[in-house]
């Protein structure tokens, strides 16, 4: 993507004028953005990884989500996608915040006393 920067500000600006309107259509859209620019090299950071989570997020906390389906799967790409950040960068306060909203909405108690006892330190890579 020649103009990936420009990309990542159109996604951030129709994330923010979405979220904070109401304006689920524009998460979308930013959304589609952010998930195009993680297919680069270059933009497959942990950034765009946090932006792509809270669009999950956001969508799965909206009162318009289309079905009860839709939010769980919303729930759990957000989960995702804030775990992918923690393990990478650890300490990011807003990935942090999000994932105890989101075990607790989900009902995950374990889960939730995991990210709070962890304070943020990076997550050994799972064993497969």
């Amino acid at each position: 993507m020649e103009y990936g920067d420009l990309y990542l500000d159109v996604a951030d600006a129709f994330r923010a004028t979405g979220q904070k309107t109401g304006n689920w259509d524009h998460v979308c859209t930013a959304l589609s953005l952010y998930e195009k620019l993680e297919e680069l090299p270059q933009f497959d950071q942990p950034a765009v990884w946090l932006s792509t989570a809270a669009c999950h997020h956001a969508l799965a906390m909206s009162p318009h989500s289309p079905s009860a389906q839709h939010k769980q799967e919303s729930l759990q790409a957000a989960i995702r996608g804030f775990e992918r950040v923690r393990g990478q960068v650890g300490a990011n306060a807003e990935a942090l915040t999000a994932l105890g909203e989101l075990y607790v909405e989900v009902g995950d108690k374990g889960r939730l006393l995991e990210t709070l006892a962890s304070k943020g330190a990076p997550k050994a890579p799972r064993k497969r």
